[in-house]
């Protein structure tokens, strides 16, 4: 009798503790869509498999799943993120580690959610760089050497739209925060956010 108890237990806990891709998702579609996300690119080749834990909540309505990178390195983690558990809208993003961070960093209340995948800047020299587009008109760059400047920056509007419809290759990545400068020299106390 105590041997029956005891396989059980065990096979009770083994079936709480299998975690895979999309698993804990509020629906069958929207854990399709964090494996179709998962396979997209390279991202399945810079990761490793079991996921850290089930889909969660990010922010009021976003979701979140995180992955360690292929060597398992301690609090290295890829994201899939998506901006709602509404199952009517799709969108899964990738992010990167040094991405993730910063973006949970600064919160989706203040950026919003992805609407892309972490995508490498355009050439900056010798400066190495990644971007993403999210939805509340904000885009987060990381640089990960290189920038005297710091590591991390952002664009919101009035900036971000306007650096959207001229486009990232023309005017390039953000490479310092913003800061306030004067209008022109000959402009007695006229400052703007430059």
């Amino acid at each position: 009798m105590k041997s029956a108890a005891v396989c059980l237990f065990a096979l009770t806990l083994s079936a709480q503790t299998t975690v895979d891709i999309g698993s804990g998702s509020v629906s069958e579609t929207v854990r399709q869509e964090f494996v179709r996300a998962y396979y997209r690119g390279q991202f399945q080749n810079l990761t490793s498999l079991p996921p850290l834990g089930d889909v969660k909540r990010l922010g009021s309505t976003g979701l979140v799943q995180e992955f360690p990178d292929a060597a398992k390195t301690n609090n290295v983690r890829y994201a899939l993120v998506r901006a709602t558990s509404d199952t009517t809208q799709e969108g899964v993003f990738q992010l990167t580690p040094e991405l993730y961070t910063y973006f949970t960093s600064v919160g989706p209340n203040t950026a919003g959610y992805p609407t892309t995948d972490t995508q490498t800047c355009p050439s900056t020299g010798s400066l190495v760089c990644t971007f993403q587009l999210f939805d509340k008109n904000y885009a987060l760059f990381v640089y990960s050497a290189g920038n005297s400047n710091g590591n991390n920056f952002n664009v919101k509007d009035p900036f971000y739209t306007r650096w959207r419809s001229v486009g990232i290759g023309s005017l390039g990545p953000a490479l310092n925060a913003e800061e306030a400068g004067l209008v022109s020299p000959l402009a007695t106390g006229a400052t703007a956010t430059v």
